[in-house]
């Protein structure tokens, strides 16, 4: 094998050696969330507490652009009925916590709290995409 040839292996054997060892390093991390600690029985006409670390991982906002966003909804296990609903766009690393008060109105039973983080890969498009998805239950008693 001549010189150039031994060289242009040797450059290509080592471009990829570091191409591989830092292709982890680029993966994006996306947006995550855990609850730490919630309500699960609750009277009529109460403040139910539901706390949450969520964190924006590689989707941190951008100028003017939200890249991370979390909800949570409230409904009614039986019928799915929603009774409440709310979203926050945020980035970095976040304790986060949600009071909400179950009215006196409101029916007894069993209501599921579904908490989401959504992330959004292109600056310039709209599209969202889910990355968790989990569900915690209150129980509503008279």
């Amino acid at each position: 094998m001549s010189k150039t040839v031994r060289r242009l292996i040797s450059f290509v054997l080592v471009f990829m050696l570091i191409a591989s060892i830092s292709a982890p390093v680029f993966a994006a991390t996306k947006p995550t969330a855990t609850i730490k600690s919630y309500t699960s029985r609750i009277k009529r006409g109460r403040t139910a507490t539901y706390t949450f670390t969520i964190r924006s991982g590689s989707y941190t906002k951008y100028r003017s652009i939200w890249r991370s966003e979390f909800d949570v909804y409230v409904r009614r296990s039986s019928n799915n009925k929603l009774y409440g609903y709310k979203e926050v766009y945020f980035t970095g690393n976040i304790n986060y916590r949600l009071t909400y008060a179950y009215s006196r109105s409101i029916p007894t039973g069993k209501y599921k709290v579904n908490y989401q983080t959504w992330y959004r890969p292109y600056l310039n498009r709209n599209t969202w995409y889910r990355n968790t998805n989990r569900t915690v239950y209150t129980t509503v008693i008279a």
